[in-house]
């Protein structure tokens, strides 16, 4: 019979890596803390020749939760109707301390359970050493000396681990008395004392000499600026204006010859105009974008894998408690320079109600990679060669406009902030090429689903008018209906029904923006649609700061757990956008 066996262990431990390998899955991983938040399950891979569902549980330090995906974690760990048959409990080799105290308290309810020893590669390369069997006999359950990104032991950490008795009462919750602590904080002290010999302090102070400059008080603000500047280079000079391009111009190369192709074999001239300047232009315009989107993410995912993401958030701790916020509180807003979805969800690592709820509403603010196509557009189009500095100015004005918003709820409490700095290693070229395949890969997706159906939407309400036939010029769907919405954009400098219902578009997938635009009848001179340089400036500040993508807005919702709140947070956004554009536009030069 199946059984099921939960992955359970301190966060960046490696649960993840283990379960992809069990399951065959193809999760995110990340070297910092918060990138798994909710359990998920998956079927033992049948290489195995074993019968079980693995779960992978969001990472926890006690089974007396701190924060909401901890809680999550150990009230499943605990719970007479979910809780699994057996624990599969997955420690860091190289810093057994940490790890220990849990695998106590999980082994205190009862539950069936294996220990793996996770990175133990990493512990050998370095010297150490754990006597596994001794440590078996001294926490009584079955040890393993594992890698799971090197694939080693773990056939003889499964078998064990499928072969283990289920549970067959509800498990025994922990005694979190100050007495009990203390005994097992002795009990961690012995077990570490006479079962590890770890390595020498020469082998460990690689990353310590690293963090005297990358976090030192004075060096680390100039150190992430220049990593910012190297990220912001690549993009937008090898990405945005080599590969981009390129892309670009093969796209309208493609509509060119497909034009061609249909115009001589007698296609009707609407069904033409729908895959040349309706589906191509529309998704290929986003799709032109993708070597930059992608060299962003290549970007972000070598800082997540090479242990410099957690350094982020523990040099911005004591900046963002100005804001009520802790260093806690930025990884899910770094992971918003990517997508807002998964980072409003990682909002739940906040250690408190107001603190997630701040994060939640400020994560919008960090400019996600759908904006990236329309700012390299405008800023390529509208600023040449200083597209680069316009990009960083829109993206620092983000931050700051969410940062001090921040202000009008913050409370006086910050919660304190613990965070285990991983060791530097380098990026595992399986990690990066994983995360940057799921990332593009997910780009591609919303850009023949959600874009190509604006794109054909759009398409369709600029070609015909209310009768539908085919339009003149302005006179179609699109022009009616951006005549209602006109005259309240045209106080911001761009009023036209064309950006009216861009925009409109941009509240399910921000690159349906572009695709929009690309579409529309007469958007070939962009720049007549922008009465002034003000104006351009003034939407490109309406189009970052306006409410995310209906897909955000859902996780804000869930995350919130309040409908109304999660339009609150909406209804400011734009209020907040609105008037920020209608500064701009107005300011007197």
């Amino acid at each position: 019979m199946m059984i099921r066996i939960a992955l359970a262990g301190n966060q960046n431990c490696g649960k993840t890596t283990l379960y992809n390998l069990l399951t065959g899955s193809n999760r995110r991983v990340g070297n910092f803390p918060g990138v798994t938040v909710e359990k998920r399950s998956g079927r033992l891979r049948s290489s195995y020749r074993a019968e079980a569902e693995i779960t992978d549980l969001p990472g926890l330090y006690s089974l007396f939760p701190y924060s909401d995906e901890e809680k999550a974690a150990a009230d499943f760990l605990l719970s007479e109707e979910e809780s699994p048959d057996a624990l599969m409990i997955v420690a860091d080799a190289t810093c057994p301390a940490r790890s220990l105290y849990l695998a106590l308290q999980l082994a205190e309810t009862g539950l069936p359970a294996v220990l793996a020893l996770n990175m133990y590669d990493l512990l050998t390369e370095h010297g150490g050493y754990c006597d596994t069997k001794k440590l078996e006999k001294m926490l009584g359950i079955p040890v393993f000396a594992v890698s799971a990104v090197e694939n080693t032991g773990i056939e003889a950490l499964v078998g064990t681990a499928a072969g283990l008795e289920k549970r067959k009462s509800k498990p025994d919750s922990p005694d979190f008395s100050e007495n009990a602590i203390v005994r097992r904080y002795l009990n961690v002290d012995t077990l570490c004392r006479e079962c590890f010999v770890m390595p020498s302090t020469d082998s460990e102070s690689r990353s310590e000499r690293a963090d005297r400059i990358i976090c030192g008080r004075f060096s680390a603000i100039p150190c992430f600026l220049l990593f910012m500047l190297c990220v912001f280079f690549l993009t937008f000079t090898l990405g945005g204006g080599l590969m981009s391009g390129m892309l670009g111009r093969a796209f309208e190369a493609l509509s060119t010859a497909i034009g061609d192709a249909t115009a001589a074999a007698g296609v009707a001239p609407v069904l033409t105009d729908l895959l040349t300047d309706g589906i191509i232009a529309g998704v290929g315009g986003v799709l032109s974008f993708l070597p930059t989107v992608a060299i962003l993410f290549l970007l972000l995912s070598v800082a997540e894998d090479s242990g410099y993401m957690a350094r982020i958030a523990f040099i911005f701790d004591r900046p963002m408690r100005l804001f009520g916020l802790s260093g806690r509180d930025a990884v899910p807003l770094l992971m918003g320079f990517g997508c807002s979805v998964p980072a409003i969800l990682a909002a739940r690592t906040s250690t408190s109600a107001k603190g997630k709820r701040r994060t939640v509403y400020l994560v919008p603010f960090f400019a996600c990679s759908a904006k990236l196509p329309v700012f390299t557009f405008f800023s390529s189009l509208f600023f040449g060669k200083y597209r680069i500095a316009v990009i960083a100015a829109l993206y620092l004005t983000g931050i700051a406009t969410g940062l001090l918003s921040t202000l009008t709820f913050r409370g006086k409490e910050v919660p304190s902030y613990m965070l285990e700095l991983p060791e530097y290693r380098l990026p595992r070229a399986k990690n990066v090429l994983r995360n940057l395949s799921d990332r593009c890969a997910d780009f591609v997706k919303r850009a023949f689903t959600v874009i190509f159906l604006a794109s054909v939407v759009c398409w369709a309400l600029g070609y015909f008018d209310l009768s539908f036939h085919h339009a003149a010029e302005n006179e179609s769907i699109l022009t009616a209906l951006g005549g209602l919405i006109s005259p309240i954009l045209t106080p911001l400098g761009f009023g036209d029904a064309r950006l009216a219902a861009a925009l409109f578009a941009g509240l399910f997938a921000k690159e349906a923006v572009l695709s929009s635009l690309a579409v529309s009848p007469g958007v070939s001179s962009l720049v007549s649609l922008f009465p002034t340089g003000r104006s351009v400036c003034a939407f490109l500040v309406f189009f970052l700061l306006y409410p995310p993508c209906l897909a955000a807005f859902t996780a804000s919702k869930k995350e919130l757990s309040s409908f109304p709140r999660a339009c609150l947070h909406t209804l400011a956004r734009l209020l907040t956008a609105y008037a920020a554009a209608a500064i701009i536009n107005n300011i007197p030069i």
